[in-house]
């Protein structure tokens, strides 16, 4: 098995490769009229947490907690609009939130964005140059050290690639992410390596690739996943072997990592 923290020394800078021959046969075995892309990974509903949403994010009133300000999970749920989220108090204070309290503020944002739920701030274009999100991502890149847990650590990749965030901060965290997660890369469910290893492809799509940090916690994504993809959805296989091509990874282990992945498929089809 390839150690979680091995990566290539030639493909910490290394060009996207081009498309994968095994995307070609997933997507002709599947008969997808699009790319594999259309398949957006879901929570595991094994790990989320169901809370009665507040009427109004706006009625919510943060705590102070280890002097930070901490927001329920349920207020972020309650927004309506990605224009209300980023004019919230807890936004305004975003220093002063705790990490999880801004991975909650981003992955909302992000799923918001999925039905267009804009609010005034108009589209997807206006939110990405907004100095409010600016904010938060410099917030969360001075706290990221905090996020130890897989689902949270999911939560932050899957939002940052989903809404296509780029430059020094989005940089800064995933590089301290990638330090943070690899005690842990074995506590991850199933759909938590298949939606790190989605949001890390989509990420490299906005930012042009990923820097060397971004790539080594793919690889190692990857590795950790190698070894359980018998108990992935038919989703998160083709949502893996999608990214693992997107991101352009290379090797033997990429290689029998993507065959596994169209074996288990072919099964999970045709049994």
């Amino acid at each position: 098995m390839v150690p979680s923290w091995w990566m290539p020394t030639d493909c910490a800078n290394q060009a996207p490769a081009p498309p994968q021959q095994q995307v070609l046969k997933l997507q002709e075995l599947l008969r997808f009229e699009n790319s594999l892309e259309l398949w957006q990974p879901k929570e595991d509903a094994s790990q989320q947490i169901w809370l009665q949403p507040s009427s109004n994010l706006a009625d919510v009133s943060p705590g102070i907690e280890n002097g930070q300000i901490g927001v329920p999970e349920q207020a972020w749920e309650a927004a309506e609009d990605v224009e209300e989220i980023l004019s919230s108090t807890v936004v305004q204070n975003a220093e002063q939130c705790g990490a999880a309290g801004l991975v909650s503020c981003l992955h909302t944002t992000a799923k918001l964005t999925e039905n267009d739920a804009y609010g005034a701030i108009g589209g997807l274009d206006n939110l990405l140059n907004d100095p409010r999100l600016a904010k938060v991502l410099s917030a969360l890149r001075s706290k990221a050290f905090e996020l130890t847990y897989p689902r949270v650590i999911m939560r932050t990749v899957w939002a940052v690639g989903k809404l296509g965030l780029k430059g020094r901060d989005v940089e800064g965290i995933i590089a301290v992410l990638a330090e943070t997660s690899q005690p842990i890369l074995t506590q991850f469910s199933c759909q938590e390596l298949s939606n790190t290893l989605w949001g890390l492809a989509r990420l490299s799509e906005s930012a042009q690739g990923l820097k060397p940090e971004g790539i080594r916690l793919a690889y190692a994504v990857m590795a950790q996943g190698a070894s359980r993809l018998s108990q992935f959805s038919t989703q998160c296989l083709t949502n893996s072997l999608w990214a693992v091509a997107k991101l352009g990874l290379r090797g033997e282990e990429v290689r029998e990592f993507s065959n596994q992945c169209l074996s288990q498929i072919h099964l999970v089809l045709f049994k």
